[in-house]
């Protein structure tokens, strides 16, 4: 991995934090601040110290809306320079005007609240200042978070301070409540958007299988039940369930994620697994999970789903990728959606055409759907019209035929190679990229760095955000499976490196890549689900 992305952006920043100091420094040498140069002094050492702590505050939101990861590297060199100012507006305050005289000082505190709440306000950018490393960060773990929340307080009192200070003129104090109040409004927008986009259940919840379905194909449907009882909430069409698979021993399990294949129930969820020869987890599956067999599952997850059908959907699957694909069409033709539906599934014959008879059903009481399935190696009693409609493989000069256009929304879910293929060739006949969705599954990649599992090299992991410093072990296939066995969550999807949901900033170190990634990352970054430390490591997470 490169080094991280502009590497003189902290030390800039905190740079260029002195600025303001150097100049009022040199104005008050050269007596140009006028008749009460001590109060020109408090009032733009204050004012430095709000316009910091705001960029503090900003940081995140900005990144949120620009993507720009680097801004969230600037949230702690903010802050901290922003103490600074706020504690040399203070000391300015009790040396140059009170003259450090504390029986006058307290008078006048006395008189004048706005004094009280400057003073708390300082008092509270304290622990902030003190744990603002990463060494507190991780001895506190989730308390960080927690006491680092009173940061969104703070700039309130010290608004509130100004205000009450200068009196008449308050224009000033009343923009940077503006400014407050936008970032205070966005927090609250992005806690709800999240308490929405929260997972059902937290880890893991135990459900049993109550019914074990052979498909053709080397496929395998199993029907979920929860063991508590309870009804199961809604999930979007296209969303996958995650399993921790125990292979036998304490130190066998992996994770697995297999989409949905059924449009929600309140009582059961249905996967398809196929039965893959190289698969450690789907053989398990076909062979051990039997009916009555209990499973650790994690609420529904993902990010490929139909977000609002403004146009025709077409829906095109590969062999097993079509799982997903095929709950959205059970959920589509099962509600009062309106909206035109192009269905598209390709396979290599007859012996792995799965949910034949489902897709059959699906047909017969919706008209309005269209099929289009193609075998790539048609067996001789495969009846063309019949079984299939074309030979082959989908391609985008196959989707132009039989397409009535192509200003469509395309969700597609196969093969790597053929999604690539299709994302080329569409983008080529004018398709935009953000019309076209792709869903990847896989287990980590088993292509390890040259050498990595003669040595098991002592390096040291941070999870920054968890608290956690552990000594890497070569047994896990990645990060994402380092930082899962050790209790540690990191958001994922497709672990194979394509989705990008398990991408976290790397604050030091450098990490290997099993593989070329599909999804674009920037620098300092990485995808937790196909990389391993190639030294000591520290990461937020």
């Amino acid at each position: 991995m490169k080094r991280r992305h502009f590497p003189w952006l902290v030390p800039g920043v905190v740079a260029g934090s002195f600025v303001p100091l150097v100049v009022l420094s040199e104005l008050a040498w050269s007596r140009q601040l006028g008749a009460n140069p001590i109060e020109v002094i408090l009032n733009q050492l204050g004012f430095v110290a709000m316009v910091l702590l705001l960029s503090s505050l900003a940081c995140t939101p900005l990144k949120r809306i620009t993507g720009w990861k680097w801004l969230i590297r600037l949230r702690k060199p903010l802050g901290v320079m922003g103490f600074v100012y706020a504690l040399l507006h203070f000391l300015t305050y009790i040396g140059l005007d009170r003259f450090f005289n504390f029986g006058t000082l307290w008078q006048d505190i006395s008189k004048r609240p706005f004094v009280i709440l400057g003073f708390t306000a300082l008092m509270m950018l304290f622990p902030l200042a003190a744990t603002s490393t990463a060494d507190a960060s991780r001895r506190l773990g989730k308390n960080w978070k927690r006491i680092h929340r009173i940061a969104y307080v703070i700039p309130i009192l010290v608004i509130i301070h100004f205000t009450m200070r200068m009196k008449a003129d308050i224009q000033q104090p009343l923009i940077y409540g503006a400014v407050l109040a936008v970032l205070l409004g966005t927090r609250v927008a992005v806690a709800a958007i999240n308490r929405r986009n929260a997972p059902a259940w937290d880890g893991y919840r135990q459900f049993k299988v109550v019914k074990k379905e052979p498909e053709p194909g080397r496929v395998c449907s199993f029907y979920l039940e929860p063991l508590d009882g309870k009804k199961l909430p809604p999930y979007k069409p296209g969303q996958y369930l995650t399993f921790k698979v125990d292979l036998g021993g304490s130190d066998d399990s992996v994770i697995r994620c297999y989409s949905m294949s059924q449009r929600p129930n309140p009582d059961w969820y249905r996967i398809s697994i196929k039965r893959i020869p190289s698969g450690t987890a789907s053989i398990f599956f076909h062979d051990r999970i039997m009916e009555g067999t209990v499973v650790d599952v994690k609420a529904p997850k993902g990010r490929f789903f139909v977000k609002s059908p403004a146009r025709p959907l077409v829906l095109i699957g590969g062999g097993i990728g079509v799982t997903p694909l095929l709950a959205m069409l059970d959920a589509f033709t099962a509600s009062d959606a309106r909206g035109d539906i192009f269905f598209c599934f390709g396979v290599r014959n007859s012996t792995e055409h799965c949910f034949r008879d489902q897709l059959t059903a699906i047909a017969s009481r919706n008209r309005g759907v269209k099929f289009h399935i193609c075998y790539s190696s048609p067996l001789p009693e495969d009846r063309a019209g019949i079984d299939y409609n074309s030979t082959g493989h989908i391609t985008a000069e196959l989707l132009a035929e039989v397409l009535p256009g192509l200003d469509c929304d395309f969700y597609v879910c196969g093969p790597p190679p053929m999604m690539a293929q299709l994302k080329a060739d569409l983008a080529d006949s004018g398709v935009p990229a953000e019309r076209f969705h792709i869903e990847s599954f896989g287990s980590t990649p088993v292509k390890r760095p040259a050498g990595a599992d003669s040595v098991n090299e002592r390096f040291v992991v941070s999870f920054e955000l968890s608290g956690k410093t552990l000594v890497w072990d070569t047994k896990y296939g990645s990060l994402l499976e380092f930082a899962e066995a050790n209790g540690i969550e990191i958001e994922f999807g497709c672990r194979t490196g394509n989705c990008g949901s398990c991408e976290v900033e790397v604050n030091s170190g450098e990490v290997e890549y099993l593989l070329d990634p599909g999804a674009v990352t920037e620098e300092g970054v990485c995808l937790t689900c196909v990389t391993v430390p190639k030294m000591s490591l520290s990461i937020e997470a």
